[in-house]
């Protein structure tokens, strides 16, 4: 997505693939044809490291009957002597924003479920919200939702984060809670996030990593641990000899990170030999990761120290796996422990994985989804069809109905997968985490009503956060006034009335009252008379053309 007559960063990343060990590239230059020319040269590449450039390219607004027409950005590679070594196209569409003629500004977060300290960054506390409510942040790139708190990585590589901060995880120096997002101190040039229990990590563009919060299970990979649990470090700090980063990855007290060779080192708590380097000793430093090669990412499945387990992906589209598998959760037929990496059988083509405490998702190349491990509470979005102890369980992989996937992500006892730009979720539900409104678990997968343009998703042990376009459509939004609250919205396609509801939100719930009708050109509306308390509401379509949408205040 393209934001007319506004600059959009791209990081390219070079690696060199020779097959000689030791070997250097002593020449090469990298060339972006597109609306701009750039070129860079790089005068040495040793053989598996990683060079990265930041270029910004202006994108003009296409005449309107151009409008659906992509922009080819080719990126090739050359020699010294001009010969080309590789060449790659890149289609940038245009995607103007729907009755509005002012710039895009970028993604925005939506979250659901948990919200006692903040979680779905909302900017206020709350029981339980089973349905997307938005952020205030806009430019997101990412979204990560750890134990209870939520972090945003934004376009400018820059970092945000609010909820809990018991241990210093929301790295602004201090250990109090924070409702709305606070930025995050000392980082910048950050290309990815991750977070976990009460810690966080980031990777910077020069393969560097930082980590902070709570360090009881080594977790900052620093030489050292806390002696005592919940300890705050508020501010973040490099992890010492670790380079050549080009992803990370974290789950309960364990941190991995994939280098640019395809090799990958992992540290923290390891009860489970989860983190594949044949012990179940702890590691506080980065260590080398066992019978690994070729790597394109790692999932950690765990929450707080229990259940842990690794998923690693390879460049050739199959699966390693190692760690905890009480519940089948490595998908190898049976529930023994590994403690190095073994191959995942029966799966090939895969092109990205998820893994919570145990359970384990994977997508496939063709938009397909498979899931494994425990069951219990439909988390597999299928009926378990076997017993793992007491527990319902998979201890192989099987297909989830979906189809279209473009990802998924696995929280605990609950799943969640964007397809065709919404979300689908199934699995447990007590805290709203499905984001359907209810608070009702589901085997089966289940659309998220709503919320449209999902560009990407993270499932916490009880909410989610996702990024989108705009919000939830048609950004509905309430504020406080004097007296009640103030519901405003953008123009949206259809020419159906509009119909508003209000009720106080508690605990069993009410049933919604009968709605004010207000006509198709209605943008705001005003309602007065009400208690200094928070209410959810609701905005709909009287036909089915809008569906539903949610937003939560306090009255003034």
């Amino acid at each position: 997505m393209v934001a007319p007559q506004h600059s959009t960063l791209y990081i390219v990343s070079v690696r060199a693939c020779t097959s000689r060990p030791g070997a250097t590239i002593k020449s090469i230059r990298l060339s972006l044809r597109g609306p701009q020319r750039v070129s860079w040269r790089i005068r040495r590449l040793r053989a598996g490291s990683v060079a990265r450039k930041r270029a910004k390219l202006t994108f003009r607004r296409p005449p309107a009957n151009l409008a659906s027409k992509p922009v080819v950005l080719i990126i090739q590679a050359r020699s010294r002597r001009g010969r080309l070594l590789g060449r790659e196209r890149v289609l940038i569409h245009f995607r103007p924003e729907v009755g509005s003629s002012r710039p895009l500004e970028g993604d925005t977060t939506i979250g659901w479920g948990i919200n006692a300290s903040g979680e779905v960054g909302a900017g206020f506390r709350s029981p339980p919200l089973p349905s997307p409510v938005r952020g205030p942040l806009r430019g997101v790139r990412q979204v990560v939702a750890a134990y209870k708190s939520g972090f945003a990585l934004l376009d400018d590589g820059t970092v945000r984060a609010w909820g809990g901060n018991g241990s210093g995880q929301l790295g602004d120096g201090t250990h109090f809670e924070k409702i709305n997002p606070v930025q995050v101190l000392g980082l910048s040039h950050i290309v990815q996030i991750a977070a976990a229990g009460t810690h966080a990590v980031a990777l910077r563009d020069d393969g560097a990593v930082w980590t902070w919060g709570e360090d009881h299970y080594g977790q900052l990979g620093n030489g050292t641990r806390d002696a005592t649990e919940g300890m705050a470090h508020p501010v973040p700090a490099q992890v010492p000899g670790l380079g050549g980063v080009v992803a990370i990855n974290t789950g309960g007290p364990d941190d991995v990170a994939v280098l640019a060779d395809g090799t990958v080192r992992d540290w923290g708590e390891n009860r489970y030999g989860q983190l594949g380097d044949g012990t179940k000793e702890m590691k506080l430093a980065p260590t080398p990761v066992k019978n690994l090669a070729g790597v394109r990412m790692v999932a950690m499945g765990g929450v707080g120290p229990n259940s842990v387990h690794m998923l690693a992906l390879l460049g050739n589209g199959t699966v390693m796996v190692a760690g905890h598998n009480d519940h089948g959760q490595l998908g190898l037929g049976d529930t023994t422990n590994r403690l190095v990496p073994v191959p995942l059988p029966g799966l090939s083509g895969v092109r990205a994985i998820s893994a919570s405490g145990s359970h384990s998702l994977a997508l496939l190349s063709d938009g397909s989804v498979f899931s494994w491990g425990t069951g219990a509470e439909g988390e597999l979005g299928y009926p378990a069809p076997e017993m793992c102890g007491t527990v319902p369980c998979s201890t192989r992989p099987r297909p989830v109905n979906l189809a279209g996937v473009s990802a998924v992500s696995a929280g605990w006892r609950f799943s969640v997968a964007i397809s065709n730009e919404q979300v689908l979720s199934w699995g447990r539900n007590e805290g709203g985490e499905l984001g359907n409104g209810t608070l009702a678990n589901h085997t089966a997968p289940q659309l998220v009503p709503g919320i449209a343009g999902i560009h990407s998703i993270w499932a916490s042990e009880k909410f989610t956060l996702a990024t989108t376009e705009n919000g939830p459509s048609p950004n509905f939004s309430v504020r406080p006034v004097a007296g009640g609250l103030l519901a405003q919205w953008a123009p949206a396609p259809g020419t159906e009335p509009w119909a508003l509801s209000w009720r106080p939100f508690s605990k069993p719930r009410v049933e919604w009252p009968r709605p004010v009708i207000l006509p198709a050109s209605t943008r705001s509306y005003a309602i007065t008379g009400l208690a200094p308390v928070l209410y959810e509401v609701r905005l709909k379509r009287l036909s089915s053309t809008f569906g539903f949408e949610i937003a939560y205040g306090v009255a003034g």
